[in-house]
C-alpha cells in the first residue's frame, strides 16, 4: 500500500492528466464526482459512522479515441491515491484475454487475467465482444468468461475495480445478456465524439510534442478535412467515430510530418535549412497527408 506522501502524489498526478484533457468536460465532472464520493465515504468510514457501500466498478462508454483508456489511467490513480486498491495499476484486456477455444478454458484463462489485476483495474475495452452471437446463437466461451468474471468482481470487489468500455447501444447488448451485470455497475460515463476544433487543438499538442507545427494552411485543411467527417456516416456510425477521433488527429499529424519531410528532402543543400523550416507543415503537406490517411480508412467520396 502507498505511503501518504506516495498518495498525495498519486492524487495530484491524476489531476494534472485529467486537466491537460482537451475537451472531456462532461467526463471529467463526473470522475470528480466519482472521487469526491469516493474520498467522503473513506472519511466518514474512519469516524465510525454508516457508509453505504455501492459498487466502485465502472462503465465508459463511447466511440474510439475519445480518452477512455487515459481516463481509466486517471481512475486507478484516484483510487490508489485514495488507498482503495493497493496500486496504480491499469491492466488492458479485450476478447482475447478472456476467451478460449475449447470448453471449460475460458474460465481458467479468464481467472489469470483477473488475478494480473487484484490490487488495481481491469480494464476491458470493446468489452461487448466479450460475448458474441453468430448465427442467432450466444457464444458459449464467451459466456463462460463472463460467468467467471461476475463471480469474481464480487468475491474480489474489496482489491479488484472493473471498467468495462466501448460504444453505448453494444455495452447495453452486454448487459442485457446476464440479469446480475448491469447491477455490478453503480457508474456510467458517457464520452462525447470530439468536436473538430478540439481535435484541431489536439493535432497541434501531438505536432508541438514532436517539435512541429502546423501552418494556418495546414491547419485549416484539417479542419476542414474533420467537419466533413463530421458530417457523414460510413457504416451506421459517424466517419469521425470510425476515423478514431484522436487516433485520427495523430494518424493525420504523423503522415503529414512523413509528407513534409519527403518534401525537405528533395532540397539540394539540407544544410541550409533552418529550425523553423524542419518545423512547418504547411498546407500541402496536410493535404496529402489527408489523402492518404483516408484513401487508408476507404473514406474518399
Amino acid at each position: 500500500m502507498t505511503d501518504n506522501s506516495g498518495r498525495e502524489r498519486l492524487l495530484a498526478e491524476a489531476q494534472a492528466e485529467l486537466d491537460r484533457q482537451i475537451g472531456l468536460t462532461r467526463v471529467k465532472n463526473q470522475i470528480e464526482r466519482y472521487r469526491a464520493a469516493t474520498l467522503m465515504a473513506r472519511v466518514r468510514a474512519a469516524k465510525g459512522m454508516k457508509v453505504a457501500q455501492p459498487s466502485k466498478h465502472m462503465i465508459f462508454t463511447g466511440p474510439p479515441g475519445t480518452g477512455k483508456t487515459t481516463i481509466a489511467r486517471v481512475v486507478a490513480n484516484i483510487l490508489a491515491g485514495l488507498g482503495v486498491i493497493a496500486e496504480p495499476k491499469l491492466v488492458e484486456t479485450s476478447r482475447k484475454d478472456f476467451v478460449a477455444e475449447y470448453e471449460g478454458q475460458s474460465a481458467v484463462k479468464t481467472a489469470k487475467t483477473i488475478d494480473q489485476a487484484l490490487g488495481g483495474v481491469l480494464f476491458i475495452d470493446e468489452a461487448y465482444a466479450l460475448v458474441q452471437e453468430r448465427d442467432g446463437r450466444t457464444d458459449p466461451f464467451g459466456q463462460e468468461a463472463l460467468d467467471t468474471l461476475l463471480a469474481r468482481m464480487e468475491n474480489d470487489r474489496d482489491r479488484l475495480v472493473v471498467i468495462i468500455a466501448g460504444y453505448s447501444s453494444d455495452i447495453d447488448r452486454l448487459l442485457e445478456t446476464n440479469e446480475g451485470l448491469r447491477s455490478r455497475f453503480a457508474t456510467r460515463i458517457e464520452f462525447d465524439t470530439y468536436s473538430p476544433e478540439e481535435l484541431l487543438e489536439i493535432a497541434n499538442v501531438i505536432a508541438a510534442a514532436d517539435d512541429s507545427a502546423l501552418t494556418a494552411e495546414a491547419a485549416e485543411n484539417f479542419l476542414q478535412a474533420a467537419k466533413q467527417l463530421e458530417q457523414r456516416m460510413l457504416r451506421g456510425r459517424r466517419a469521425l467515430d470510425v476515423a478514431g477521433n484522436g487516433r485520427y488527429a495523430r494518424q493525420l499529424v504523423e503522415a503529414s510530418e512523413q509528407c513534409r519531410d519527403m518534401r525537405l528532402a528533395q532540397v539540394l543543400d539540407i544544410d541550409t535549412l533552418d529550425e523553423d523550416r524542419l518545423r512547418e507543415i504547411n498546407g500541402s503537406d496536410m493535404a496529402e497527408a489527408i489523402a492518404a490517411v483516408h484513401a487508408h480508412l476507404n473514406m474518399r467520396e
